[in-house]
């Protein structure tokens, strides 16, 4: 069975969808109620401004860290029906092909979680507005509110100068950022058997820990090294780095994740 089969990946998608449905239904009503807490009760946390549309750019910006954080957290669970001997050998077992199987989740977890993000949004919207009329204010949708936004930063970015370069890293940046979280979390699901999503969350605190020591060490030593950066080094050449290390470590911690994922069954990771 070496050749990948859209019949079988259907089957293995429903198959999921009918085993773990009761944890992604939970998923998804934590989601859904931190949309209303934000909404309904943090409207004066978020943003001290009278004004609706700022306000309403206030919710979409924590809304967008909340879908964000939720989208690492459900990335997390790749690996979740095999943390124990059982789940291994029961996925080993499955009529299905290491490629299928990890399609199957990929796209449960990254697409299904958007798709339903989606609609919880636009449900948050909804009930937007209607406290917005019950209060007697005057609130502009939220969905509206994220359109105009984008419509603005691309006719900023865009329209005037055409798709050049400096024009596009914002988005770039922000796209593999994403993509990057995605991968680092699908690896921690593959590497850890417990608590993927704390133990890449502390690992990550202790590599930025470390990084920022080195950077001060650094600045002590040169003070002046970081002012002469910008006079000799273009913007575009630092973007081009940066982007690139962030694409190269996308595809790093994909293929990674899609390794351990293959070999999880045979495998028994005692230490994590």
């Amino acid at each position: 069975m070496q050749s990948f089969s859209f019949q079988r990946l259907g089957l293995l998608i429903k198959r999921d969808l009918g085993q773990n449905k009761k944890g992604y239904m939970i998923t998804l009503g934590v989601l859904f109620s931190l949309y209303m807490f934000v909404v309904w009760f943090g409207r004066g946390v978020v943003s001290s401004s009278d004004n609706p549309a700022a306000l309403a750019a206030s919710l979409n910006i924590f809304i967008y860290y909340i879908t964000y954080f939720g989208l690492s957290y459900v990335c997390a669970g790749l690996c979740a029906d095999q943390t124990t001997r059982g789940g291994r050998i029961a996925a080993g077992m499955l009529p299905a092909t290491n490629a299928e199987r990890f399609v199957s989740r990929f796209i449960i977890l990254i697409f299904g979680y958007i798709f339903f993000a989606i609609i919880l949004y636009l449900i948050t919207d909804g009930l937007w507005l209607l406290l917005g009329w019950m209060l007697g204010k005057d609130y502009p949708s939220l969905l509206l509110n994220w359109t105009s936004l984008t419509l603005t930063f691309i006719q900023m970015n865009f329209d005037e100068g055409g798709y050049t370069f400096p024009s596009i890293v914002p988005t770039l940046y922000i796209f593999l950022s994403i993509l990057n979280g995605i991968a680092l979390n699908m690896f921690a699901s593959a590497l850890f058997n417990k608590h993927p999503f704390m133990k890449i969350i502390l690992l990550g605190f202790i590599i930025q820990f470390i990084v920022g020591v080195v950077v001060v060490a650094f600045s002590l030593v040169s003070p002046y090294f970081w002012l002469y950066i910008p006079r000799h080094i273009s913007y575009q050449y630092v973007a081009l780095v940066v982007l690139g290390l962030q694409a190269l470590s996308a595809a790093v911690f994909f293929s990674l994740s899609y390794w351990l994922f293959c070999r999880k069954q045979v495998i028994q990771y005692r230490y994590f």
